[in-house]
């Protein structure tokens, strides 16, 4: 099965995944929304929620997805770092190509962003989710 998205609306995301997909109060500046996607990927044997920031050259990469079996904690790959001492979540990150990716751990929805910021920068918007 091949990875695919396509367009949806805030309204139809929740209505299709089961839940209310979570906006950043922080974006950087210059990145405007440029589209809602329900995503069907291999890796979560599942659909997500993708929302896709553009300033008009980069691209920052918002999903959202419930785990497949409910109650199963992220799988953790690499060593864990606190996202912040208040929040107490925590953060995995790895570099794909020239694009950082973030993965938020122990959330529900589960919430990974992908783009080329720097790691400080996604960790903002990860901490804005509201």
């Amino acid at each position: 099965q091949r990875e695919s998205a396509r367009t949806a609306t805030m309204a139809a995301l929740g209505g299709e995944l089961g839940f209310r997909p979570r906006l950043p109060t922080h974006v950087p500046r210059g990145y405007d929304v440029e589209g809602y996607y329900v995503f069907d990927h291999r890796c979560c044997e599942g659909k997500s929620a993708m929302i896709r920031y553009v300033d008009g050259l980069n691209s920052i990469s918002l999903f959202e997805a419930v785990p497949a079996t409910p109650g199963e904690p992220t799988p953790r790959r690499l060593p864990v770092e606190p996202v912040d001492p208040v929040s107490g979540l925590g953060w995995v990150a790895e570099q794909f190509g020239s694009s950082n990716v973030i993965s938020v751990l122990d959330t529900n929805p589960q919430v990974v962003l992908v783009g080329d910021l720097s790691k400080a920068e996604l960790l903002h918007m990860a901490e804005s989710l509201r």
